[in-house]
C-alpha cells in the first residue's frame, strides 16, 4: 500500500514539474496557402485568432511558396482566417497548440466566382499593404484598432516581436528604428513601449 501511494506522489509530483516548465511556452506554427489547382498564393493576409474570443493576435503574410509563420504562439486555442482578393474568405477550423511545432494542413482557397449585376468602387484600404521598400498595416476602419493600444497593433504587425522587456524586434533583429510622425526617436526602447502602451490605436 505505501509503494502505491508513493508512486502516486510520484507521478503527481512529475505531472506538476512537467506542467510548471511547459508554462509559458512558446510554440510556431505553421501553414501553407494554395488555391484550387494547389499552386501557391503570395501576397495573401493571414490572421490569426483566439478561438474564446476571436480577437486577433497576429498577422502575417503569405510568401511566393504560400507559406506563412506565426512564431512564439502561447499554448491555447486559435483558428486560422485568411483574407486575398478574388477568392472567399477562408476560416478555419480551431486548433490546439502545445508543445510542438504546429503544422497546418494545406489551406485550400476558393476562387470568388460571383456574378454582379452592379459594380461599385470603394476606398477602403487593405489590413497588410505590400510596396516596394515597406509593409504598410493600414488599421484605419479595420477591427485591429478597437479598443488597442498603439503598442498592441504594432505587436500584431506580421514579423514584429515585442519581449517581456520592451525590446522591439523585426524579423528576429532587434535594434529596430521607431519613427513618429516621420521623425526618429532618441528614447530607449523601453520608453518607446512604454509611449505606444499608454497611446490608442486610433
Amino acid at each position: 500500500m505505501k509503494n502505491i501511494y508513493f508512486l502516486i506522489i510520484a507521478l503527481l509530483t512529475s505531472a506538476s514539474l512537467f506542467a510548471e516548465a511547459n508554462r509559458g511556452k512558446q510554440i510556431d506554427v505553421n501553414g501553407t496557402v494554395l488555391d484550387e489547382q494547389r499552386k501557391p498564393i503570395d501576397y495573401a493576409t493571414v490572421g490569426l485568432f483566439k478561438a474564446s474570443d476571436s480577437s486577433l493576435v497576429k498577422t502575417a503574410m503569405t510568401t511566393p511558396e504560400g507559406k506563412f509563420n506565426f512564431p512564439n504562439v502561447a499554448a491555447g486555442s486559435y483558428y486560422i482566417k485568411i483574407n486575398m482578393m478574388g477568392y472567399q474568405i477562408y476560416k478555419g477550423k480551431a486548433f490546439s497548440v502545445g508543445e510542438t511545432i504546429m503544422n497546418l494542413p494545406d489551406i485550400l482557397l476558393k476562387s470568388d466566382s460571383k456574378t454582379l449585376n452592379t459594380v461599385s468602387v470603394t476606398t477602403v484600404k487593405p489590413l497588410l499593404e505590400r510596396k516596394a521598400d515597406k509593409m504598410v498595416m493600414n488599421v484605419e476602419n479595420s477591427s485591429v484598432a478597437v479598443g488597442s493600444s498603439a503598442l498592441e497593433v504594432l505587436q500584431r504587425a506580421p514579423g514584429v516581436t515585442v519581449d517581456q522587456n520592451d525590446r522591439i524586434s523585426m524579423q528576429g533583429k532587434q535594434g529596430v528604428l521607431i519613427m513618429l510622425d516621420g521623425k526618429q526617436t532618441y528614447m530607449s526602447q523601453a520608453d518607446v513601449a512604454n509611449l505606444l502602451r499608454n497611446m490608442q490605436s486610433s
